[in-house]
């Protein structure tokens, strides 16, 4: 035998050499990613003061910009998306969903809430096979629950405290913990890996535009815009995760 032909071919090693490259790019991205996020939490947990809206010089303006962009782009999208049939959004609904689901379990695993953590997966494997790769939710039909976790939700488990109220471009209302994490569940976000990343974009305009149509039944029915729902419910929204830590065992401080 040749003892030549068991040795890699020239493309071969490159090819090797691709994908080593790549592993390291995706090392490095994921630790310029981390270690800002691990920087801003332990900095929020140092944040003290006695006013309800500490930002409130960044938030009023940042909030006027969010609704802005929401009336010229996001809601005329929106209202558009939202004269598709309803099986069609219903499926791209659930597709989304599907992707949460997976996310959800990595978060639920990492608060050390197994059984839910199993759940989801089990979600994401009934949908995926079952659904159709997600368009149909059989797990809901078969009363699988479903949760919703991040990673800010992962962070106040583990005791990093939620920080003053911060609203962020494009993104609106959080808190200085859950916007120190945001760009752990982009970087991680399910979605980005199932879609190449040329279509990346059309795949997260979709989403936002899916989840703002969402809110537009919510927006008729109180008569009003979308501005003064976000606004109203800022503590809501805010507590209610509060609530849910709290319900977790999780070390918290009052929001408002």
């Amino acid at each position: 035998m040749d003892p030549m032909r068991n040795q890699p071919s020239l493309a071969q090693k490159k090819g090797l050499n691709r994908v080593q490259a790549n592993c390291l790019r995706s090392v490095i991205r994921h630790l310029f990613i981390v270690i800002p996020t691990a920087a801003a939490v332990v900095l929020s947990g140092c944040a003290t003061t006695g006013s309800n809206d500490p930002l409130e010089a960044n938030n009023r303006p940042m909030l006027q910009f969010n609704d802005a962009l929401d009336q010229v782009a996001l809601k005329p999208a929106a209202t558009m998306y939202d004269k598709l049939p309803r099986p069609l959004k219903t499926g791209i609904a659930n597709v989304f969903g599907n992707l949460v689901d997976a996310w959800t379990a990595v978060n639920n695993l990492l608060q050390g809430k197994v059984g839910d953590g199993l759940s989801d997966m089990m979600r994401v494997a009934v949908n995926s096979t079952f659904g159709l790769g997600g368009v149909l939710d059989i797990a809901s039909e078969a009363r699988i629950p479903k949760h919703k976790e991040d990673f800010g939700q992962t962070l106040g488990k583990w005791g990093v405290p939620a920080g003053p109220y911060v609203v962020l471009p494009f993104f609106g209302p959080s808190t200085f913990r859950d916007g120190a994490a945001m760009p752990v569940d982009l970087s991680l976000d399910p979605l980005a890996r199932v879609v190449p990343s040329a279509d990346q974009p059309i795949a997260f305009a979709t989403r936002s535009v899916d989840g703002r149509a969402s809110l537009l039944i919510a927006a008729m029915r109180a008569n009003t815009t979308f501005s003064p729902i976000r606004r109203a419910m800022r503590s809501s929204q805010l507590n209610a995760r509060l609530v849910k830590r709290v319900a977790t065992n999780a070390t918290a401080s009052p929001i408002e």
